[in-house]
C-alpha cells in the first residue's frame, strides 16, 4: 500500500500478512495515524514513513501506536540486509508508542535523519539475526532532539543505537531513559564510523540492562561509545550476568572522553574479576571502578553491588529490592525493584517486657517470599491491658483486651520511615493505572444503565 503526499489519514484495525515489499508506504504525508494494526511475516520494510530527505522539517506529526508486528523484516536474515520493521526517514516529530514487536529481524524500529522523534512504550523481544550480523532494537542514523523512554527490548544484539553510519549525518541532543534492555549483548552504542565527530551530546540515563549473551565479536562492551562528545551517562544500572572471556563493561574511544559525565552508576558483574573499562580503543585499560575513577575523573559516586536479579522485573532473595547512591540517588530504569512480602507468623506467646504493664505476647514471622524487606511485616509484639467486662481470672462475661500500641514493634511504627523507596510513577504501574482505569469506566457505566433500567421500569409500572 502507497500513500503519496495524503494528510490526516487514519489507518486502524487493518491486517498485513507476508507484503513483499512495504506492507505500508506513507510518502510525504502529514498528521497520519497508524493504530491498532497486524503486521505478520513481511520480507523488506514493514512500515515506511518517508520525508523528504531535502528538507526534513517540512513533513511533520505521523504516528504508530499499539500495532502488533510478528516475524517482520525477513530480509534481515540475508547478511548486511537490514530489514527494518518501522522506518521513520527525514521526518519532523514523528511518534512510535505502545506497539509490541516479536520476532523481528535485523533493525527494528530506524529513525534515519529525523528531528524530534519519540519512542516510548514499546515492547521489542526476541529479535533475530540468523546471518551473524547485528540486530538492533531502537536504533537512530543522524537527526536530533529524540527522546526514547519506557521501552522494554530483549533477547537483541544491541538495545539502544545512537549512529552516524555516512559519517556525514551529525546526531545530536538524543535522550534515552526509564528503558530496560534485557539479555542483550550491548545495552547501548554510540557509534559514529569514521574519524570525525558526529555524535555531540547524548544523555543515556535510569537505564537498567542485563547482559546474558555473548555471540558477536568486536562489539562486546554493555556501553561502547566512538567519536561521541558531550555524553553523559548516569543512573544506570549494568549487570553481566555472563562469563565473558574479554568482557568490557564500559569501551570508549576516539575522543569519546571529550566532555563525559558520567557518574551514579551501577556496574555489576557475576565475576568479580571481569571489570574491565576501556579507553582510546583498548590501549588504556582499567580492571576495577575504583583505579577507573581516580585515572579518569569519572563515575566518582557508581557502584559495584549486586541487584540479586532473578528476571529483570522480579529480584530474587536477598537484600538488593533497591540500588542507590550513597547520597540516596536511585539507580535503574523502575526507580525501585519491587517485591512482594509474604509473611508466615507462628502463634503468640507469653513473655515479659518491663514496658507492659499488661500479658506480653510475641511470636516470629517469616517472609516466605524472601525479599529482604520488612516493609509489611506484622506485629511481633504486643502488650494486652484488661480493661474489664468478665474477669481475667473467670466469672463468665468475657475479658476485654486492648494493645497498647507504645509496646508494638519498631518496624511497625507508622511514622517510622519505610526501609526501602517506593516505586514512583514507574511505566510499569502506569500500565496497570491505565487499565485498572478503564474498568473502572466500564462499571461505572454498567451501574448507571442498570440504574436507568431501573428508573425505567418503575415509572413504566406507575403508569
Amino acid at each position: 500500500m502507497v500513500i503519496n503526499n495524503k494528510d490526516y489519514l487514519t489507518f486502524r484495525d487493518l491486517g498485513f500478512a507476508y507484503c513483499l515489499n512495504e506492507c505500508i508506504y506513507n510518502q510525504l504525508g502529514d498528521y497520519n495515524e497508524f493504530i491498532n494494526n497486524s503486521f505478520v511475516g513481511s520480507w523488506g520494510k514493514t512500515l515506511v514513513l518517508n520525508g523528504d530527505n531535502t528538507n526534513p522539517k517540512s513533513v511533520k506529526d505521523n504516528y504508530v501506536a499499539y500495532n502488533d508486528f510478528y516475524e517482520t523484516g525477513l530480509q534481515g536474515l540475508l547478511k548486511g540486509a537490514q530489514g527494518e520493521t518501522v522506518w521513520v526517514a527525514s521526518m519532523n516529530n514523528a511518534t512510535v508508542k505502545g506497539n509490541i514487536l516479536n520476532k523481528p529481524h535485523g533493525v527494528v524500529i530506524n529513525y534515519f535523519q529525523s528531528a524530534g522523534g519519540l519512542v516510548e512504550n514499546n515492547t521489542i523481544t526476541n529479535c533475530n539475526q540468523d546471518s551473524g550480523d547485528y540486530s538492533h532494537g531502537i536504533y537512530f542514523d543522524g537527526g536530533n532532539n529524540s527522546i526514547t523512554r519506557y521501552n522494554y527490548v530483549a533477547n537483541c544484539t544491541n538495545g539502544y543505537s545512537l549512529n552516524s553510519e555516512q559519517g556525514t549525518n551529525i546526531s545530536h541532543n538524543h535522550t534515552a531513559y526509564n528503558n530496560v534492555f534485557d539479555n542483550v549483548e550491548v545495552m547501548a552504542i554510540f557509534d559514529c564510523q569514521n574519524d570525525n565527530t558526529c555524535i555531540i551530546g547524548a544523555n543515556f540515563s535510569h537505564n537498567t540492562g542485563v547482559r546474558n549473551i555473548q555471540t558477536v565479536t568486536g562489539y562486546y562492551a554493555m556501553i561502547q561509545a566512538q567519536n561521541t562528545t558531550n555524553l553523559i551517562l548516569k543512573d544506570n544500572l549494568l549487570v553481566s550476568t555472563h562469563n565473558d572471556s574479554d568482557p568490557v563493561i564500559l569501551h570508549l574511544l576516539n575522543n569519546s572522553l571529550s566532555g563525559l559525565d558520567s557518574d551514579y552508576n551501577n556496574y555489576y558483574s557475576v565475576n568479580s574479576s571481569l571489570y574491565r573499562f576501556s579507553m582510546n580503543g583498548g590501549s588504556l585499560i582499567y580492571t576495577n571502578l575504583s583505579n577507573y575513577s581516580t585515572g579518569q575523573k569519572q563515575d566518582n559516586h557508581s557502584l559495584t553491588l549486586n541487584p540479586y536479579f532473578n528476571s529483570i522485573l522480579q529480584p530474587s532473595s536477598g537484600s538488593g529490592i533497591c540500588t542507590m547512591a550513597s547520597d540516596g540517588t536511585v539507580i535503574g530504569a523502575l526507580a525501585c525493584f519491587t517485591c512482594s512480602e509474604s509473611w508466615v507468623c507462628t502463634e503468640w506467646t507469653s513473655s515479659t517486657s518491663a514496658s507492659c504493664t499488661g500479658d506480653y505476647e510475641i511470636r516470629t514471622c517469616t517472609d516466605s517470599s524472601n525479599c529482604g524487606t520488612t516493609i509489611e511485616i506484622p506485629d511481633q509484639s504486643r502488650c494486652l491491658i484488661y480493661t474489664g467486662g468478665g474477669g481475667s481470672s473467670g466469672g463468665g462475661g468475657g475479658a476485654s483486651y486492648v494493645v497498647d500500641n507504645s509496646t508494638l514493634s519498631p518496624a511497625n511504627n507508622e511514622n517510622q520511615e519505610p526501609s526501602v523507596q517506593q516505586p514512583s510513577n514507574d511505566w510499569i504501574n502506569k500500565a496497570t493505572d491505565y487499565v485498572i482505569g478503564n474498568l473502572k469506566l466500564e462499571g461505572t457505566l454498567l451501574i448507571g444503565l442498570i440504574i436507568g433500567c431501573l428508573l425505567y421500569t418503575s415509572d413504566a409500572a406507575d403508569e
